[in-house]
């Protein structure tokens, strides 16, 4: 069995998918890992037309089977045709039995919506997340996220004839910003410890870098010392002002070590500022929103 509600969610579109095109497959279930075996058919992604295997869950020891994720050819055609297929202002029913959540048993009769979004974060590793909201006509709080995953898990019936469902202002809109907001700050916490590790890699390669400009510098000293000495012991003009054009030299050598040390030491540095901003940017890029389903619903 599946515990995970994102691989719950992706069965369930894939299986919806697979029907509704009317493609051949079986499923086969085992303890983490959801099997489909998946017949050719012109209706399937390009790649796929020739049919395949393919795996939610549990992926180890299945090597003829490729794992299902939401960024998946198959995904993304199983969303396509979700989308396709619940136009804006569909309206639909849902008749309730008694393994209902008791949250839905007592709005018998009531109408809402319901919307799945996905959202897309391309932080340091990419997370897609599936998060169902259903809202209750006349109501300015969402229904339990278990309520909304009872009405994905069990197929509806078309109801066109359901009038209008009235919300107040834009309480819906405002609902789906403060579930992206909690979502974010939720994923944000997954971050945290890669945005770090960043972090470390960019500061250690800043410190790896003056460890060899350190040594440079060491031996650039070393080498002026010598020069001077040479300068101080050189007899006849010639020799002597060679000598001091060589300890010019080396002095030059010194000061730029010293000057880049001296960046590197402060931060002042393009590079690293560069980087530390490209960390920071991916850390802070906001997620994309994807409505996948957004219907009107009456419960009976």
């Amino acid at each position: 069995m599946i515990d995970d509600s994102l691989d719950g969610e992706i069965d369930g579109l894939i299986t919806g998918f697979l029907l509704a095109s009317g493609v051949q497959y079986r499923r086969f279930s085992t303890d983490g890992s959801i099997r489909f075996e998946i017949s050719p058919s012109e209706r399937l992604p390009d790649d796929w037309c020739g049919g395949g295997n393919a795996v939610i869950g549990e992926a180890r020891n299945l090597e003829d089977a490729e794992p299902l994720h939401l960024g998946h050819a198959l995904v993304q055609a199983a969303v396509a045709e979700a989308r396709e297929a619940t136009p804006p202002g569909m309206r639909v029913a849902w008749a309730l039995d008694r393994g209902a959540p008791p949250e839905l048993i007592d709005r018998k009769g009531q109408r809402g919506r319901l919307i799945l979004v996905r959202i897309r974060y391309d932080g340091f590793e990419r997370v897609d997340r599936l998060i169902p909201i259903a809202v209750g006509e006349g109501d300015d709080s969402p229904m339990a996220i278990s309520s909304a995953r009872w009405l994905l898990d069990h197929p509806p019936y078309d109801r066109p004839e359901l009038p209008d469902i009235y919300f107040e202002g834009d309480v819906v809109e405002d609902l789906l910003e403060e579930l992206v907001f909690t979502d974010q700050i939720e994923v944000a916490g997954d971050e945290q410890r890669p945005f770090e590790r960043k972090l470390e890699q960019v500061e250690q390669y800043v410190e790896d870098q003056l460890m060899v400009l350190r040594r440079r510098l060491s031996a650039a000293r070393e080498s002026l010392r010598a020069a001077e000495d040479r300068r101080d012991a050189a007899l006849g003009a010639d020799l002597r002002s060679q000598a001091e054009s060589r300890v010019r030299g080396i002095q030059e050598e010194v000061d730029g070590i010293e000057g880049e040390v001296a960046r590197l030491e402060t931060r002042d540095d393009a590079d690293y500022q560069r980087w530390r901003q490209h960390v920071q940017e991916r850390r802070d890029k906001p997620p994309e929103v994807t409505r996948i389903l957004d219907v009107e619903f009456v419960l009976e």
